[in-house]
């Protein structure tokens, strides 16, 4: 008895949610050129072109990157040890 009282009680909640999300929301109508544009970009796949980088290029990042850590390992050693003395 205390369960159906608690389930009216909640469908009744739910209820005048629903009404009162129907008072405040307005059904909107967008532009059908923008739905029909929408619609194509979603359906067309876009096309992708993957350009392969040279070898020399990778090659020159990943120095770079093992350089500037060397640097920053070097830099950050110094100032420890200089704040040490």
């Amino acid at each position: 008895m205390g369960n159906q009282l608690l389930a009216e009680k909640d469908s009744s909640t739910w209820v005048q949610f629903e009404q009162q999300l129907q008072l405040s929301l307005h059904p909107v109508n967008p532009d059908p050129e923008f739905v029909f544009t929408l619609k194509k970009k979603l359906v067309t796949p876009d096309m992708v072109v993957y350009e392969r980088q040279s070898r020399a290029y990778s090659l020159l990042i990943i120095a770079a990157g093992l350089l500037a850590g060397v640097l920053v390992l070097m830099v950050s050693r110094r100032l420890y040890y200089a704040l040490l003395k």
